[in-house]
């Protein structure tokens, strides 16, 4: 779902009902050392393999924290924060988690490593629709890079898709000769991990 250079949220995406659809099962949410899991049983979330207690918050590894009120799981990665929730406990289909991912203040670049997952690349600063012009169907329209399958990795806690992100080496930073700002960073594999978004056309004329 989403893959930076201090956290990676991937989640089981499990059938529900007869009529194809697929819901969020369970999530696994690494934030620099520290790892919180929640599913849909139930049963209180855990923070490094211990049960949160209801009403506890717990500052974790890179500043950020993580909340459990005995309903709704909130963590704060720095960057991001992400919202999660069972929904219809009682629905014949099952429970599902009901996720929701917002951008904090400071914004996802400011480390210079931009963000990726099929939820990830979403926030790339450019303004206006995506469309890759590699058509995925169901499966991601033309608005993911790559393929579904791209996206998959081994288990929970696994850093291994394609777009990994997570804990990568800033290995060169080029600037815009113009004005000095950072213009492209790569990894020490040579990989584009950030680049900045284009100026609008507005900033573009001032």
């Amino acid at each position: 779902m989403l893959s930076d250079k201090d956290v990676e949220y991937n989640t089981t995406f499990e059938q529900w009902g007869d009529n194809g659809a697929t819901v969020i099962g369970e999530t696994g949410i690494q934030v620099g050392e520290d790892q919180i899991h929640f599913d849909r049983s139930g049963k209180p979330p855990t923070l490094n393999g211990k049960d949160m207690q209801e009403g506890e918050t717990v500052n974790l590894d890179n500043g950020g924290s993580v909340k459990w009120d005995g309903g709704k799981l909130t963590v704060d990665t720095g960057e991001y924060t992400i919202d999660l929730e069972v929904k219809e406990p009682n629905n014949p289909n099952g429970p599902y988690i009901d996720s929701h991912v917002s951008i904090n203040k400071g914004g996802p670049f400011s480390d210079f490593v931009a963000p990726h997952g099929l939820l990830g690349q979403t926030a790339d600063g450019i303004a206006g629709k995506k469309d890759t012009g590699n058509n995925q169907g169901k499966q991601g329209g033309t608005v993911i890079d790559g393929a579904v399958d791209d996206y998959e990795v081994s288990d929970l806690w696994s850093h291994d898709s394609k777009f990994n992100r997570f804990g990568v080496q800033i290995g060169q930073v080029i600037e815009n000769p113009v004005d000095g700002s950072v213009a492209k960073v790569l990894d020490t594999q040579g990989n584009v991990i950030f680049q900045a978004p284009p100026a609008s056309a507005d900033a573009a004329a001032a």
